[in-house]
């Protein structure tokens, strides 16, 4: 049977692990679908998953115990700003996710560990994905959440995970997304979105329709199981 509300376990507060060169604490992660904020030594940090920063300008004593890296952000002309992001650290916590496991629902658990920047040119962090359930467990480690499809790929005949991932009505645009929560639901106009048939398509119905943004471990009522082979990612 499907859930009569969204599961909405990309919402609210999650006991994490962190860790770097100056020590390691458990921390309260506070999440809203991809955004997340965190309390560290007494320091406030947000922003997407992979970019956290703080308020507090550099060379504050409170950030003696960090190690950023300065990310210059603006156009393709030149930064207009630098950022300064949380680098050279672990952060760890558990999600809730629901998995099919031969017809029959379940709730299981989806581990994240995430290896932030490090301090130096072309750094990207990774993610390792552990996803348990009665059915096993299956690993991944990613430089995007994309690769949430390695777990689904690992699940025996007949199992599978219930998430923006893997449902038939979300796609990513067709440039690229972040490391996490920047899918795109076609949900309420699925029809459109079905009758793509290549790039230019997509790119047009992108364009002409405000996307709600979803992550990929979100989970609503009008989940349908993704057929390979539909819209830009397959």
């Amino acid at each position: 049977m499907e859930p009569a509300a969204p599961y909405d376990y990309d919402s609210g507060e999650f006991p994490a692990f962190y860790c770097d060169a100056f020590g390691c604490e458990h921390v309260v992660l506070r999440k809203i679908r991809g955004e997340l904020s965190v309390t560290i030594r007494g320091v406030e940090f947000s922003g997407d998953v992979d970019e956290l920063t703080t308020n507090l300008s550099q060379g504050s004593p409170e950030l003696e115990s960090f190690t950023f890296r300065p990310t210059p952000y603006g156009s393709f002309s030149g930064p207009d700003y630098i950022a300064y992001e949380l680098a050279e650290y672990t952060l760890e916590w558990d999600m809730l996710i629901s998995v099919s496991v031969q017809g029959c629902i379940e709730t299981g658990t989806l581990t994240l560990r995430l290896r932030g920047l490090r301090n130096e040119p072309r750094s990207y962090p990774i993610t390792t994905l552990i996803l348990r359930y009665s059915g096993g467990t299956s690993v991944t480690r990613v430089g995007e959440f994309e690769s949430m499809l390695n777990l689904q790929k690992q699940l025996p005949e007949g199992d599978h995970i219930r998430a923006c991932i893997t449902c038939l009505f979300s796609d990513y645009w067709i440039a690229g997304q972040p490391l996490y929560g920047g899918m795109g639901c076609f949900v309420e106009i699925k029809d459109i979105y079905l009758s793509c048939q290549d790039k230019d398509d997509l790119i047009n119905l992108w364009n002409n329709y405000e996307s709600p943004a979803v992550t990929e471990t979100y989970l609503c009522p009008k989940f349908e199981l993704r057929i390979p082979g539909t819209g830009y990612r397959g």
